[in-house]
């Protein structure tokens, strides 16, 4: 049986990448395709993020107290520039109606709201049969 956090962990990235390419599909065929681009971008790397932070979580759990600090920092800074190159890789797609920034922002977005989905239904907590 999977660990409550890896199993939470995969949920996450499923439904994730599930709603992402959904809303892409949806951006392409009724708004245009630097938005679809944009969201495209932006789910995926939220979701990367996601994964990066959940993995640590996992190996912080086993980290010294003196350590802890300096271990949580360095990753920070990956999820920040990760974050960096999905929007300014999505301002590129459309400079001059920002369609592909906006589809980003979603991207971004959809990830959390996912989250708040998961722990509003307790989705995570049924067990497999």
């Amino acid at each position: 049986m999977l660990g409550p956090l890896r199993h939470f962990r995969l949920l996450i990235v499923r439904l994730s990448l599930i709603a992402t390419g959904i809303f892409a599909l949806a951006l392409y065929f009724w708004v245009d395709s630097p938005s679809a681009r944009g969201m495209l971008m932006g789910g995926i790397g939220s979701t990367v993020t996601f994964w990066i932070m959940a993995r640590q979580v996992e190996k912080l759990a086993s980290i010294p107290p003196e350590r802890l600090q300096l271990a949580t920092y360095r990753w920070t800074f990956i999820r920040l520039f990760v974050y960096a190159f999905v929007l300014y890789g999505a301002y590129r797609l459309d400079t001059e109606t920002y369609h592909g920034l906006m589809g980003a922002l979603g991207g971004l977005l959809l990830h959390r709201a996912i989250i708040i989905f998961v722990a509003a239904t307790g989705l995570d907590l049924k067990q497999e049969e």
